[in-house]
């Protein structure tokens, strides 16, 4: 249970970074797929994921869809400028996407349009960084060393799960407006929460919070 060995961990994020171990042993094959039979490797990978169809429990789908498509974009240069070209279509689908889920819930729900919406969602975020991006000042403001980014994504739970729990039971049968606000105003304080517990650890303890985020 705490390493994921017959599902999930307990800390659910620690899937993805043992997925990353796997399949960074697994990159020369991916490598060779890439240059080999780029489409076809895409194409199957990506209806295994949609259709639930994918054969390993680990690594799971999700890993190896998006670690290969960051395999096929690091050795396509200038790969990430050509997609911008398909930005406004992109958009326009999350939007589109976006509505439905809100008027048709239920039925949006199912696994695959649950998964289509991760994929236009990411290619939306990547989209509008990439504008944001070029301003100097505000790519300035947002810029987080790698180490604090990794140390968020790792330690964030079970942190974010108490807190929120937490928050809903004070809250109560409240409006939907106040849940949605709270559950923001939660994430934005378990952020805050880790980012200083990275920062204390970068004085109290820099050795071991180099072991912990990867960076010996």
């Amino acid at each position: 249970a705490l390493f994921g060995m017959t599902g999930y961990p307990i800390a659910y994020q620690l899937w993805f970074i043992r997925d990353l171990m796997l399949l960074m042993l697994m990159a020369p094959l991916l490598q060779l797929a890439s240059k080999r039979v780029p489409n076809l490797v895409s194409l199957v990978l990506l209806l295994a994921w949609l259709t639930e169809t994918w054969p390993l429990g680990i690594p799971a789908a999700e890993g190896v869809v998006f670690f290969y498509a960051g395999v096929r974009l690091a050795l396509s240069p200038g790969a990430p400028e050509r997609l911008d070209r398909f930005a406004p279509p992109f958009l326009f689908l999350y939007a589109g996407y976006l509505i439905a889920f809100a008027w048709l819930p239920a039925r949006m729900s199912a696994h695959a349009w649950g998964m289509f919406g991760l994929v236009l969602g990411g290619a939306a975020v990547i989209f509008l960084t990439r504008a944001l991006v070029r301003h100097a000042r505000i790519r300035r403001s947002l810029a987080c060393p790698a180490g604090l980014v990794f140390f968020l994504f790792a330690a964030h739970e079970p942190l974010l799960t108490i807190v929120k729990k937490g928050a809903y039971l004070y809250l109560g049968e409240a409006p939907e407006g106040v849940l949605m606000l709270a559950r923001l105003g939660v994430t934005l304080l378990v952020a805050a929460l880790c980012a200083a517990g990275y920062r204390i650890m970068g004085r109290l303890a820099p050795r071991l919070l180099r072991v912990l985020t990867g960076n010996r």
